[in-house]
């Protein structure tokens, strides 16, 4: 079974994946084949360092070793990466319409959707930008207004009411986060306990709170619609244990789909 990782364009969908395949940062879900070194050589341009901006949607099986509370068990998955021209270029959906069409069938057959979404313009610091490494592809001039953001994230939400009714798990991720808060002090918050009680909701609770709750009302609205539960994350590339927690929570649900489909 699947798991889509979508969002716009330059957003990190593929550095997300290459830094969980990091050996050297490894915490409690590591994926171990392709390996780190495979996996640099297909989205790292070794001239410039940066990565390879994905032009095609390209499916890669993910074999992953995550640390569960029942021990570490190893995950089989299947990542879809997608370009970011699918997301945030109508003009692509309507020259494209059959492999449109044909990723949302898949994407239903899906077990979940992780969405990054960046940080809008007002959430960044100045201070934090500044000293952001060569990984983040977005200046601040690039990042939409939170009016702007607000806006892209109901059509997101649109998305998933009209167009992935069949996905049972979906999780937010408000990603970069290192652009807008103390990473390493904020992980303390989400500290996942791998030897059992993780309280999935109390993390879901604390990041709605916190850095989305001027959407919250767009949030009830999508659930008074009948939307499906979203698990709402901050991720960043720069602490590995934020970036873990979306594939730790999905990962009993891949395990459980898996063992039902035999």
């Amino acid at each position: 079974m699947s798991v889509v990782v979508i969002g716009d364009r330059s957003v990190g969908k593929s550095s997300t994946v290459l830094e969980l395949a990091n050996p050297y940062n490894k915490n409690c879900v590591e994926i171990v084949e392709p390996d780190y070194e495979t996996l640099r050589e297909n989205y790292i341009n070794p001239d410039t360092n940066q990565m390879v901006p994905t032009r095609t949607e390209e499916q890669q099986p993910l074999v992953l070793n995550v640390q569960l509370p029942g021990g570490e068990k190893q995950v089989n998955s299947v990542w879809i990466d997608t370009p970011g021209e699918m997301w945030d270029s109508p003009q692509w959906r309507q020259e494209n319409p059959a492999a449109w069409q044909d990723f949302k069938t898949r994407l239903n057959e899906c077990v979940g959707i992780i969405l990054l979404l960046p940080p809008h313009r007002d959430l960044v610091s100045p201070n934090l930008l500044n000293v952001a490494n060569d990984h983040h592809t977005l200046n601040r001039d690039d990042l939409l207004n939170f009016q702007a953001w607000e806006n892209r994230l109901g059509k997101w939400l649109d998305f998933f009411l009209q167009d992935c009714s069949q996905v049972e798990h979906i999780a937010i991720c408000l990603h970069k986060a290192d652009l807008f808060c103390n990473v390493d002090k904020v992980s303390r918050e989400f500290q996942y306990n791998y030897a059992g009680g993780t309280q999935w909701w109390k993390f879901n609770e604390t990041a709605r709170k916190k850095y989305f709750y001027q959407v919250e009302k767009n949030i009830k609205n999508y659930h008074q619609r009948g939307g499906k539960p979203i698990q709402f994350f901050i991720t960043s590339i720069k602490n590995r244990g934020l970036l873990e927690l979306p594939w730790l929570y999905l990962s009993p649900y891949i395990l459980y789909q898996d063992h039902n489909s035999y």
